[in-house]
């Protein structure tokens, strides 16, 4: 593999850690209540984060396409910064909410063009194959990343969690530096037709498809009640364990994760990727029913 593309795969890895080197994560729920005196209104927070995920994914899938891989994923980070910097700096709603709509326009710059990227990386040097294998490692720096940053914040509670929020944004700056060194990959995957008539061919793919359609909208299911539920459990641990012990739960769950994304791609090779999608939300369903996610 050339130098260039060697080069690309290793920023991945590190941005990806970097993106979610975050001290703060375990106590969003519990940080945004304490400012704005509710659970119900944190979880609305996170609800805005989640609803500018869905409305900003298509324009800025054509936005990547546009400026490129690169400067779509240095975009994503400076929105991450600046997103973590209003939480941070929060005290009122007004911020959080600007926090939590540069967040999720973020998440969007990220969806789709980092994989891209990787992919595109990966086929300048005929590797495409391996893409999945790639994928999952690259991805397991995130779980890697919430991991170590959890257990780091459990040794900070005695500093508030305002001083987290602010320390978790050191990350996110020097994210933004290692985006900028990426190399722009050569191949792209270029459409015949503008923009607007290649989205209303998926639309109209989704609709007609049956399998597609069905896959759309159990992954839309999954992700937003895993999301909620997932985050909504650090307040229920909370008044169970000590708040320095909730960054210990926390990366509990990441180490599992980890090791999901580090052999997920061996484990395609050998039960298919569409059995194992099964798989993963049967075992997602059964431990949320287990903890009350769905159910309470």
């Amino acid at each position: 593999m050339g130098n260039k593309k060697i080069r690309n795969i290793r920023l991945l890895y590190i941005h990806n850690f970097l993106t979610d080197f975050r001290f703060q994560t375990a106590y969003l729920v519990i940080f945004f209540s304490q400012i704005l005196g509710s659970y119900t209104a944190a979880m609305g927070i996170l609800a805005a984060e989640n609803l500018t995920s869905a409305l900003m994914d298509v324009p800025t899938g054509f936005l990547s396409d546009r400026i490129g891989r690169k400067f779509t994923l240095a975009a994503g980070s400076l929105c991450y910064a600046a997103g973590v910097s209003c939480y941070a700096l929060a005290d009122n709603s007004l911020w959080l909410l600007m926090g939590a709509i540069l967040n999720g326009l973020g998440f969007c710059l990220f969806s789709g063009n980092n994989s891209a990227l990787l992919y595109e990386t990966l086929k300048d040097e005929g590797l495409e194959d391996q893409f999945h294998h790639y994928q999952g490692r690259t991805d397991s720096m995130f779980q890697l990343a919430l991991g170590i940053s959890a257990v780091c914040s459990s040794l900070m509670t005695s500093q508030g969690l305002r001083f987290i929020f602010v320390l978790g944004i050191i990350p996110q700056v020097m994210a933004v530096v290692v985006s900028l060194m990426f190399k722009e990959p050569s191949v792209h995957v270029k459409s015949e037709h503008n923009d607007f008539v290649h989205l209303k061919q998926a639309f109209t793919k989704i609709i007609h498809n049956p399998r597609l359609r069905l896959l759309t909208i159990g992954r839309a299911i999954s992700y937003g009640a895993g999301e909620a539920s997932f985050n909504f459990r650090n307040a229920y641990i909370n008044s169970l364990w000590p708040l320095w012990a909730l960054g210990i739960y926390r990366a509990l769950n990441n180490a599992c994760g980890f090791l999901g994304y580090w052999f997920s791609g061996r484990i395609i090779d050998r039960i298919t990727a569409p059995y194992l999608l099964v798989l993963s939300e049967v075992a997602e369903f059964k431990n949320e029913v287990q903890q009350g996610g769905y159910f309470g």
